[in-house]
């Protein structure tokens, strides 16, 4: 993840970074649709050790693709006897975070993001037996339509790119979010179909929050720390998703799935909040401006 996002800045123009996260974000709602029947057919064809000869050519065809395509490489700001040590360039992302308010504070509001989200969507299965008593399709469907609004959503990023500010298109889209998420906490038992017109707005609306963020990030994070910064981006976000659910879990046992997902609508709204109303996030974008003007 941190390779990725920190090569993306450095080939793709800054002005398009949100468009190319949008045709990143579609990609992910297509492997969402596809990849699940795709693995049941090939597992009835080739069984498990075929299975894992394709996982092999396919990850040999993707290092094999790194080495041919030209990935722009910019100057170490870290002392050459420092650069094998993880610990070192851990401390060096941190110590840049840190000392950078508004950059530490998206960083903190993406992981209570993922700490509200993840567990959520960890309980469908629940949601879906328990409170809509249904089962294995009507779990599909709400899969397959999450994936299909992934898709849908990360077109729609890549053809439109957004707001001039690119904070404001997160902002919506996290507003955006928000209703879908309350939507599935407010479906009754028998509105199945609510519950799927909402993770359908979610899943359209979430390429439209989540591109654009990156785009910012990867505007402002100079070149040479963008590695270090993606990879406590990531470490932070995916260590909140078992915390969610350490909590959520004795939460939804008492009070039911729903509140959950109540739970982090609120929270969506108090996110996007946060985002939109405090100066040293929504003027985040600003620094790219001043860096590239300093540079001329």
């Amino acid at each position: 993840f941190a390779a990725e996002q920190s090569s993306l800045s450095l080939m793709v123009p800054h002005e398009q970074l949100a468009r190319a996260a949008g045709l990143n974000q579609m990609i992910q709602g297509v492997n969402m649709v596809v990849a699940p029947p795709l693995g049941a057919l090939l597992l009835e064809l080739f069984a498990l050790h075929g299975m894992m000869a394709i996982d092999v050519v396919t990850a040999l065809i993707a290092i094999g693709l790194v080495f041919i395509i030209a990935i722009p490489q910019p100057p170490s700001s870290t002392p050459a006897h420092e650069r094998l040590s993880i610990l070192a360039d851990l401390r060096t992302g941190l110590r840049y975070i840190w000392h950078w308010p508004g950059l530490f504070l998206a960083l903190c509001l993406s992981s209570l993001l993922n700490f509200l989200l993840n567990p959520a969507f960890s309980l469908l299965p629940i949601l879906v037996t328990k409170h809509f008593h249904g089962e294995a399709f009507q779990f599909a469907t709400l899969n397959t339509t999450l994936g299909l609004g992934f898709m849908v959503g990360g077109v729609l990023l890549g053809v439109w790119g957004g707001f001039k500010r690119r904070i404001y298109t997160t902002v919506a889209g996290v507003a955006g979010m928000s209703i879908g998420t309350l939507l599935i906490a407010l479906a009754p038992a028998d509105s199945y179909w609510m519950a799927v017109a909402g993770i359908a707005i979610f899943g359209i609306l979430n390429p439209i929050a989540n591109g654009p963020f990156m785009a910012i990030m990867q505007s402002v994070v100079a070149p040479e720390m963008q590695g270090r910064f993606f990879t406590v981006l990531n470490t932070m976000s995916q260590g909140m998703a078992p915390l969610g659910l350490l909590l959520a879990g004795p939460v939804a046992d008492a009070f039911g799935v729903q509140i959950w997902f109540l739970i982090g609508s609120i929270g969506l709204l108090v996110i996007g909040g946060i985002f939109f109303f405090t100066p040293s996030v929504r003027r985040l974008e600003a620094h790219r401006v001043q860096n590239a003007s300093a540079t001329i």
